[in-house]
């Protein structure tokens, strides 16, 4: 390389990351809810959508569901709620639900908890189910 090129190439480089710091990140809200059922661990992530009836529930070990809605789009999030379920004669019956309103949502999953540490119990079985739920944002193209 001729060093008129590498001096044009290194002027391009800082250009580019000149353009990389000012141009805004694109972020969207993921609600990630963590849970332990026994000896096994879950991970269940939701993003928000404007329709309620497009969540699937998420079945841990044929013992519990959870449907978790986000209610909003990729600027705010509108509501967040969470039900939980324990299963009976192999149908779920609901044990616990939770609503929130305008959730905050926290610059990473590190931060604390929407939810807090919630357990759900199935009165059949005596299983248990520990679960907890942060809305962060992820930047747009992060994989997850």
């Amino acid at each position: 390389m001729q060093p008129r090129c590498r001096v044009n190439a290194v002027r391009a480089f800082g250009v580019a990351c000149a353009l990389l710091t000012v141009l805004p990140a694109h972020a969207h809200p993921v609600l990630r809810c963590q849970m332990l059922q026994g000896d096994s661990a879950f991970v269940h992530e939701v993003v928000p959508t404007r329709n309620p009836y497009t969540f699937v529930p998420f079945d841990i070990r044929k013992r519990f569901r959870i449907n978790a809605v986000v209610i909003g789009d990729a600027q705010q999030v509108d509501y967040v709620k969470v039900y939980a379920y324990y299963y009976r004669h192999g149908q779920p019956v609901i044990a616990h639900m939770t609503h929130y309103p305008s959730p905050m949502v926290q610059a990473d999953a590190q931060q604390l908890t929407l939810t807090g540490l919630q357990r759900v119990y199935s009165p059949q079985y005596g299983f248990e189910l520990l679960y907890s739920c942060v809305l962060f944002e992820r930047p747009t193209g992060v994989a997850q």
